[in-house]
Parts: C-alpha cells; sequence; structure tokens
C-alpha cells in the first residue's frame, strides 16, 4: 500500500509545477548528456544483476562480476569491508515534470520497487528524488534481504550564469539475514525435482544479521570569474570551482548463537557476535579552471588542491587521518579528436605518496570512435586490510601499496551497433582473501588480459546481440575468472491490438566456461579463495516478454529457465550457496507524463 501511496505523492508533485512546453527528459552524468529511457523494451525486464555476476542466490545479497574489473578491484577505499555504496551524481534538466513508477513481483516472495521525480521548479533550476527498495524472501531459510536507497539532488544556475551550485544527499540501509549457506550441498546437487521445498533444507546459521548504513552529502560550487565568452560561444573563461563532501558508513554484524564449528575463529565472545565497522570522511576540493573555446578546438586546464580527513572505528581501535593532494586536469578537444588527462598526487597523510595518471585519446573517423586508455596509479590498502578485530576475524599486517597498471584499445559505432575492446592488466601486491578467511598480500605481479566484443544485429523485426569477453590470467593467480564468458540474446519485435500495444520477447541465454568457485563468510562480508570446487560450463537461458502501451511497459520473465532439466543441479555463486532455481518475474513501469 505504501507504494502506491509514494506514486501519489510524486504524480501530484508532477502536475503542480507542470509547465507547458513539450518533455524532454535528460540528466548530466559525468558531463555526459544522457537521455531518461521512458519508452525502450530491449533491457526494461534488466532490473537486477544478470548471470556475469556470481552471488548468493537473492536478490539485495552480496555478488561479484566474472568480468575483470581494474579499477574496483584496485581502488582504494577507506573501508575494504563496508565497501563503496553511493550511486554516480545526476544532474538532471527536464522542460516537463517527469515521474517514473517501477514494481516488480518475483517468486519466492521477491519484490522490487523504484519511483524518480524530477522537475524544473525555474529554467536553471531542477529537484530530484529517488526511493529504491528491494525485499525478498529468498529460496532458504534466513536469506532474506530488505535494502531501502533514498537519492535527493538540487542543482540551480543563477539566471547570468555567474555561479551555479548543485547539492546530492544519499542513504542506504541494506539488511540481510546470514545463512551461511546450506549445510549440505549434496541435498541440492543431486536433487534435480524442482518441488523440493528448499526451505527444509538446513543451513549453517540460525541467528546471523548484517547491516549497512551508508550517508552520503555533496555539495558542488561553480563561481565564473572572468567571461570572455561572446554571443557565438567563442572565446575564455575562468571559473573556481568548490566540491565538498561528507560520507558516514558503518556495518554492522551480529550472532545470537555463534555455530563454533562453521566459523574459523571465536575470539571475543562463545555466545554472542556483536561486530562493528564505523567510519566518517570529509573532503573538500578546490580548483581553479581555465577554458577556451575556438571555432574548431577547446582547451581546459584545472589544477586542484584536494583535502580529505578520515575517522575510522573498529573494535576498540580508533584512528584519524588526513591526506593532501595536488592534481591536475586537462582536456583538448578538435572537431575529430578528444585527449584527456588526469594526475593526482598525495604528497601527506594516510595515502602519502599514492598516485593516480590516467589518460585517454579517442578519435572518430570512418563511422567509428577508436579511443586509448592508459591508468597508472598507486594506492595504500584499506585500513582494515592492514588491521582488524572482531570475533570470528582477527589480522595485524604490514601492507605495501598495490600498484596497477592498465591499458585499452576500443571502438564503437553507433551506425554498426558495435562496442569491441582490449584491456591489458598488470597489477602488482595483489590483496585478496585465502581459503582462512585471512589477507593476503603477494609480493609479485599478477596480469589480466581481457578481449570483448558486443554487436547488434537487426534483421526487419528480429534483434540478435551477441557479447563474447575472453580472458587470460597469467603470473600469481588470485583472481578467479572465466576464460571466456558468452551472452546471446535474440528477440522479436511486433505490434498487436490494431498497433496500439508494442511486444518485444525473445530470450538470453548465458555461458561461461569451467572456473573456481570463491567462499563467501558472512562476518567479514567479503568472499574468499576456495580451491575445492568449481562452477561452470553450464547454461541460463532466460525467457522475457515486454510489452508498451503509450506509458506504461509490463513484462513477464522466466528467468533460469532450464533449471532442472538436467540430471544434477550444479549451479553455485559461492561455496555452499545455490544460485536461483527457475522463477517467475511480472514488473510493471509507469511513466507519468502530462
Amino acid at each position: 500500500m505504501k507504494y502506491f501511496i509514494y506514486i501519489g505523492v510524486f504524480f501530484f508533485l508532477q502536475f503542480a509545477y507542470s509547465q507547458e512546453e513539450k518533455p524532454l527528459f535528460y540528466y548530466i552524468q559525468n558531463k555526459q548528456l544522457i537521455q531518461l529511457d521512458t519508452s525502450s523494451l530491449d533491457s526494461f525486464h534488466e532490473y537486477r544483476k544478470d548471470n556475469a555476476y556470481l552471488w548468493l542466490g537473492n536478490n539485495g545479497l552480496d555478488n561479484y562480476s566474472l568480468i575483470f574489473d581494474a579499477q574496483k578491484e584496485t581502488s582504494f577505499q577507506m573501508s575494504s569491508l563496508i565497501g563503496s555504496f553511493h550511486k554516480e551524481k545526476k544532474a538532471y534538466n527536464v522542460l516537463h515534470p517527469f515521474t517514473s513508477a517501477t514494481y516488480v513481483q518475483g517468486a519466492r516472495t521477491e519484490q522490487y520497487f523504484n519511483i524518480l521525480h524530477t522537475q524544473n521548479f525555474s529554467k536553471n533550476g531542477n529537484f530530484s528524488l529517488e526511493y529504491d527498495k528491494i525485499n525478498a524472501g529468498g529460496s532458504y531459510e534466513r536469506q532474506k534481504a530488505n535494502n531501502n536507497n533514498i537519492i535527493a539532488s538540487l542543482n540551480y544556475t543563477i539566471p547570468k550564469g555567474n555561479y551555479k551550485t548543485s547539492f546530492f544527499a544519499q542513504r542506504i540501509k541494506n539488511t540481510t539475514e546470514q545463512n551461511g549457506g546450506i549445510a549440505n550441498d549434496s541435498l541440492f546437487i543431486i536433487n534435480s525435482d524442482l518441488s523440493l521445498n528448499r526451505k527444509t533444507i538446513t543451513v549453517n546459521l540460525d541467528s546471523a544479521y548484517e547491516q549497512r548504513i551508508g550517508n552520503l552529502l555533496t555539495l558542488d560550487q561553480e563561481l565564473l570569474l572572468i567571461n570572455g565568452i561572446d554571443s557565438t560561444g567563442l572565446g575564455h573563461n575562468q571559473k573556481l570551482l568548490f566540491n565538498t563532501s561528507f560520507t558516514n558508513a558503518k556495518r554492522f554484524y551480529t550472532d545470537a548463537n555463534p555455530n563454533s564449528i562453521y566459523y574459523p575463529a571465536i575470539n571475543i565472545d562463545s555466545t554472542y557476535t556483536n561486530d562493528s565497522i564505523k567510519t566518517n570522511q570529509i573532503e573538500q576540493e578546490v580548483a581553479y579552471q581555465f577554458n577556451i573555446h575556438r571555432r574548431k578546438s577547446s582547451y581546459n586546464i584545472l589544477p586542484y588542491v584536494r583535502y580529505q580527513y578520515f575517522d575510522y572505528r573498529q573494535a576498540n581501535e580508533h584512528f584519524y587521518y588526513n591526506d593532501m593532494a595536488l592534481g591536475l586536469k586537462t582536456n583538448i578537444k578538435t572537431v575529430r579528436t578528444n585527449f584527456k588527462t588526469h594526475f593526482n598526487y598525495y604528497w601527506t597523510g594516510y595515502r602519502k605518496q599514492n598516485y593516480s595518471w590516467d589518460t585517454r585519446f579517442q578519435s572518430s573517423f570512418n563511422q567509428f570512435s577508436w579511443h586509448i586508455e592508459a591508468l597508472i596509479d598507486q594506492q595504500t590498502p584499506a585500513i582494515d586490510l592492514q588491521q582488524y578485530y572482531g570475533n570470528h576475524n582477527a589480522w595485524s599486517n604490514t601492507l605495501v601499496p598495490i600498484q596497477n597498471y592498465c591499458f585499452t584499445l576500443g571502438t564503437d559505432s553507433n551506425k554498426w551497433n558495435l562496442k569491441a575492446k582490449v584491456e591489458y592488466n598488470d597489477i602488482k601486491n595483489p590483496i585478496y582473501f585465502n581459503h582462512e578467511e585471512q589477507v593476503v598480500q603477494v609480493l609479485d605481479f599478477t596480469q589480466v588480459l581481457k578481449a570483448e566484443i558486443e554487436k547488434e544485429f537487426k534483421l526487419k523485426k528480429w534483434k540478435l546481440i551477441p557479447r563474447f569477453v575472453y580472458q587470460y590470467t597469467g603470473g600469481a593467480i588470485v583472481y578467479r575468472l572465466p576464460d571466456y564468458f558468452a551472452s546471446l540474446k535474440a528477440g522479436y519485435a511486433f505490434k498487436a491490438f490494431r498497433k496500439s500495444l508494442s511486444v518485444f520477447a525473445g530470450a538470453k541465454v548465458t555461458y561461461y566456461n569451467n572456473v573456481q568457485l570463491m567462499s563467501y563468510s558472512p562476518s567479514l562480508g567479503a568472499f574468499y579463495i576456495a580451491n575445492n570446487s568449481s562452477v561452470g560450463n553450464y547454461p541460463f537461458i532466460d525467457f522475457f516478454v515486454n510489452t508498451r502501451i503509450k506509458n506504461v511497459r509490463v513484462f513477464f520473465a522466466l528467468t533460469h529457465l532450464n533449471s532442472g532439466l538436467s540430471n544434477e543441479s550444479h549451479y553455485f555463486g559461492a561455496m555452499h550457496y545455490p544460485l536461483e532455481d527457475r522463477a517467475y518475474k511480472i514488473g510493471i513501469n509507469w511513466n507519468f507524463l502530462k
């Protein structure tokens, strides 16, 4: 009932501030103009992580990608065990109030709900509100996820354009039951009868919970100091930028009945586990921007100073850190080329002597856009990888910085609906959790070579989208990645009911070769290496029917359609965590447009 109340409130806001202009809905993210999706049927049913991820078998629980992401694997975080929770900032600008509501009902009491409302309160100002919720019971005992995410943004430019400001706020509160996986994998593997009540299978933990709370506030300001831009948009200007952010994050893990056989250790209390990590971070950046706009080219230079304050609390430990960094961003554009570079160096604090250098060159010709990228960085490991003391896990490490050398060559073409790239990563001193749930750093190099290609074929009313990824891992093997990953989406589009109903129906097949499974530690909320089981060489088949009539889209999907058709069930997201069996999903999206 409360979801319909939310829809009613946003629907009222839309018409209370309605304007006469024709609707145009877009947002700016990372300085790119992106149109809001209000009608596409291609991926409407893909509202959650797909089979390119291995996860704990229920929407809203932890997951990790089978496709290597260099920046995610090596990026610095204040707390590795809390992780990163915030979404990228979006600055909306709409000529007409826009409200979009999505609701999905799935098997095993899965529910997903999202509502977004954005509108301009003046020609130069906009606000938006978004609420995102997952409430899913799962297939097994104590697998429930209750995740909430609230986002608000406000941006405004004074009429003469001399001052711009944008405000962004986000709060998440994710509460999940932790069952430690099923106690006996063979009960799942050898029984392919989907009528078996999965709730009757014994799990390892009966009283464990995890809760992650995150709050993010950012305020970005832009002051125009010198304006030499003429009426044609040519000339130069100089701006002063102030960016301020505050992040508060917490992770709690409790267990009222710790299973001494399941946990690797009990360090504090054998009757009750109550571990917590709390962090606060304040960041202030001041930059001076020089812009030159010519008829066929533009130049941008932005030097900055960044200050960061860290407050980290875990067990009885309390740490304070201050960092100071200097950086320089440049951007040179011509008619067919774009060259960007960003250099950042920490000269004091916890991240002292950390650095990153990122450069990208892009050129367009013959209806193709080509880009070359290089990233070289050195990052000090997160604080809780250095030392941690909880009821079931403890360590004290002296870790050296991680270095990453990443080079990418790629191309894409809108005309040919093609994307392709080759990426090489050379990572020095990688870190992982071993089978004893301890932090290990390998003082050596590991290499990951990744090549991927995706092409969309249109044959009258048919649409085929194959994707293929090849990955080669050399040196120290610390990442569990399949050698190849492939997917094929095939769909047929047509009109029905006197062409008033648009339909896109089809299926998607995902397949990857044999890969070693990771294990999962509920007490850490982290995946760790296990060497005694593998998955892969198994197809996942999803079927979907997406429809649209005017501003309303509805889908029906059957995920993992082939579940239970083989003699044995051997599809896991982690050791002791089976993936979801065949399940239905029904979803509706309603865009309120005047």
